[in-house]
């Protein structure tokens, strides 16, 4: 899914359908520049306190992409796989806010949870450091595009 996802986009540039591209994995293209916008870390969170990780059968595994699985895979080899595993975060988040359970998320994405004491650090387990970049067209782009880059990076900048 990931890989097809990125595969249309990238077409969808390519043809002129999109001004630009927020991703994760970006393919460097001719024709094409890459700017680093931000770092996503990844932290494992849980709906209990006492939360072991992955090992655990109420783990939910979220594919975040291949450099994530890889990465997974070389902090967790005994990982065998989970119960339940899911391609899109937000479904993950959802399912372990309504059932309990434990996964990978953005940071940013669950401070809110875990300030309402909804959600709580595993302890003792690795973040993952996830960059995103802006792919766009190499020639000048429009002023709308130029205004609308701003405004993104301006929210990055905000939000940190």
């Amino acid at each position: 899914e990931f890989r097809r996802v990125l595969f249309r986009s990238m077409r969808h540039l390519a043809d002129g359908l999109l001004d630009f591209a927020v991703m994760y994995a970006p393919e460097a293209r001719p024709g094409f520049k890459i700017e680093k916008l931000m770092d996503e870390h990844l932290m494992m969170v849980a709906t209990r306190p006492n939360h072991a990780g992955p090992g655990e059968s109420d783990y939910v595994f979220v594919d975040w992409g291949p450099d994530f699985d890889a990465w997974h895979s070389d902090h967790y080899p005994e990982y065998n796989a989970a119960r339940f595993h899911v391609s899109l975060g937000s479904l993950g988040l959802r399912y372990i806010l309504a059932h309990g359970g434990a996964g990978y998320f953005p940071a940013r994405v669950v401070a809110g949870e875990i300030k309402a004491g909804k959600l709580h650090p595993v302890a003792n387990v690795p973040q993952f450091l996830r960059p995103a970049h802006v792919i766009s067209p190499s020639e000048s782009p429009s002023e709308i595009t130029t205004v609308a880059l701003a405004s993104l990076r301006a929210a990055v900048e905000g939000s940190r």
